[in-house]
């Protein structure tokens, strides 16, 4: 589950404004100044007047944007930057560096980045400030993320991190923050492997940092998104107890920077959340996901709100808790209902309602949820989508359930047709629907029909789990599904696959390994054929 595309620190560190860094708890961190306005020389001749003009129209610019006034602020600094034009120096550079900072804020990002990268040409030009360049590219990383164009923030990002660790002392601050944010790109673009060692490399920079008590704060929430990313890292290589230890420290360290009803919490908690889903502690995950529910829900309410509970009702069903869990739906589908709610999501939401009454034996209600589901995910990503396929899967169900075996049965042909067209007649994802085909036709009694479908997924799981309960219960049912449709030979077949499995795998006295001989013996007697060796193992 992840309910937000960029990660906590990229939100942090990649959302402040221009230059100047965020941590996790949303301070700003001081970063070196592109220009200091005074230590820039001035001349006593006639170019002393505009440098003048230049630094009123700077600082009326400055001034306007701290008391909130863009709009004077952006003319001002307009004016400002066709003055020091002419300078076509590192004044210039600053022109443009505080107009680009008050226009992202005022949502135009592409001019921001325009101004940003005049600004990087200036500093990055022989003779320049190499650190100022770098600071430059954190920005433009910035709105690269913020525009979804991750891969040209990460190039921004190695550039920085690369000029910081040739001109910044080991230790120092700065190459922590920088390594954290080109960490952060990386783990947004699934590359988590290299984004690791420099999560790690910033947290033993952040750990040793000898800072006052005053920005203790900061430190908690800078080591908190280090450790957040290394959790995620973990679990994306399957590493779940190291993720967790990450996660529990990240949530101590977040809580006690920001507090614990901070925003910031939320998608740490639904990130633990997902973590003890696939621990199988959905005790747990309900606990964390409900937290993070209560932290949104404080805020206004948000498409980020509709993740959190949808995840949660998830897993409300996986407990079986249904009641529960249709009334978090309910919160769900209403969120989506509302103008400029999301469509997919919507569909998503019903479909979880749907499944959730059907469950709970209510098939007139669960019908009608998975019939706008349909339709709603049709009308968003086409009637060929394997989010349609899954939704007709949950409808054949329901109509299987309800008795309208025909129905049952095309609706669920259809689904396997979707899923075949975009995956292969021979993809492991196609289990799912094959295994609820078979019980559709098994209800309507179409025996040959499901016994040559439960023959599918034998195939399919012979591939890799041969040794594995599943490929077990899926030849007993082959063997089952044979024997109702009067093929008793292959019923036979499956059924002595089977009980050598389970011999070789189970003690002799394992009930199991007793009910494995009285199906193959059955069929035996069925069939007419000899029993084998191993049917009369201990009798």
């Amino acid at each position: 589950m992840r309910l937000v595309p960029i990660p906590v620190l990229a939100l942090a560190l990649l959302a402040g404004c221009g230059g100047r860094t965020v941590s996790a708890d949303g301070e700003r961190l001081p970063r070196p100044a592109i220009v200091d306005l005074d230590v820039l020389p001035r001349r006593g001749d006639a170019a002393d007047a505009d440098e003048s003009a230049w630094r009123a129209r700077l600082a009326a610019g400055q001034t306007a944007a701290v008391a909130g006034d863009r709009a004077r602020a952006i003319t001002e600094l307009r004016a400002a930057a066709a003055r020091s034009l002419r300078f076509a120096d590192a004044r210039h550079a600053i022109s443009l560096a505080s107009l680009a900072e008050v226009l992202s804020a005022d949502g135009n990002d592409a001019e921001a980045e325009r101004c940003w990268r005049q600004a990087l040409s200036i500093h990055a030009a022989p003779g320049g400030d190499a650190l100022a360049a770098a600071t430059c590219r954190d920005a433009i990383a910035r709105l690269c993320a913020a525009a979804g164009r991750w891969g040209e923030a990460e190039h921004q990002l190695r550039d920085a991190l690369a000029t910081r660790r040739t001109r910044l002392p080991a230790g120092h601050d700065d190459l922590a923050v920088s390594a954290a944010m080109l960490a952060d790109a990386l783990r947004a673009q699934g590359t988590l492997t290299e984004a690791e060692p420099l999560y790690r490399d910033a947290l033993v920079i952040w750990e040793r940092s000898g800072r006052p008590a005053d920005q203790a704060a900061r430190l908690r929430g800078n080591l908190a998104a280090a450790h957040h990313g290394l959790g995620a890292a973990c679990t994306a290589r399957g590493d779940l107890d190291a993720a967790g230890v990450h996660f529990e420290i990240a949530l101590k360290l977040s809580a006690a920077a920001a507090g614990r009803t901070s925003p910031l919490l939320v998608p740490l908690l639904a990130d633990l959340g997902d973590l003890r889903v696939r621990r199988g502690d959905l005790a747990g995950a309900e606990s964390a996901l409900t937290r993070a529910v209560d932290i949104a829900t404080a805020g206004a309410e948000s498409p980020q709100l509709a993740d959190l509970l949808a995840a949660l009702a998830g897993v409300q069903l996986a407990r079986h808790d249904l009641p529960l869990a249709q009334a978090t739906l309910r919160r769900v589908i209403a969120l989506h209902s509302r103008p400029g709610g999301d469509p997919r999501r919507l569909g998503l939401a019903l479909a979880q309602s749907a499944e959730a009454s059907r469950q709970s034996g209510d098939l007139v209600v669960a019908e009608a949820d998975w019939r706008r589901a349909l339709a709603q995910l049709e009308a968003v990503s086409g009637s060929d989508h394997p989010e349609v396929a899954a939704v007709l899967n949950g409808l054949a169900a329901t109509l299987s359930a309800a008795g309208t075996h025909d129905q049952a049965d095309r609706v669920s042909a259809r689904a396997l047709a979707i899923l075949e067209k975009s995956l292969g007649s021979d993809h492991s994802d196609l289990l799912p629907v094959l295994g609820n085909r078979i019980l559709v036709l098994a209800t309507a009694a179409q025996w040959t029909a499901a016994a040559a479908t439960a023959e599918r997924v034998v195939a399919l799981l012979a591939r890799s789990r041969t040794d594995h309960p599943d490929y077990v219960r899926a030849l007993s049912e082959c063997s089952a599904l044979h024997a109702q449709a009067g093929a008793f030979a292959r019923a036979l077949d499956c059924s002595r696959t089977a009980l050598a499995i389970v011999v070789r795998l189970l003690p002799a006295d394992d009930p199991n390994v007793a009910i494995a001989r009285a199906n193959c013996a059955e069929l035996i007697r069925l069939s007419g054929a000899q029993a084998p060796a191993e049917a009369r193992v201990g009798k």
